[in-house]
């Protein structure tokens, strides 16, 4: 079995995000959440998450994205 047929990324609320951020993330607290999506195993398991959101502060969005936007 290949890898695009053992996994499924699918839009999850961002709540069901929550307990992988606290456990697992290396800030262990709950980023600024805009978008989130769940990698599942066999398309039931939930095995990772990812998460897009806004950086904490207006000097890191600049860092990040520059000055001009």
């Amino acid at each position: 079995m290949t890898i695009p047929e053992s996994y499924k990324v699918a839009s999850i609320p961002k709540e069901q995000t929550y307990d992988w951020l606290r456990n697992k993330h290396y800030a262990h607290r709950i980023p600024s959440i805009t978008y989130a999506f769940g990698l599942y195993d066999n398309n039931e398991i939930l095995v990772g998450v990812c998460c897009f959101g806004s950086p904490p502060s207006p000097s890191l969005c600049i860092g990040i994205c520059g000055g001009g936007v």
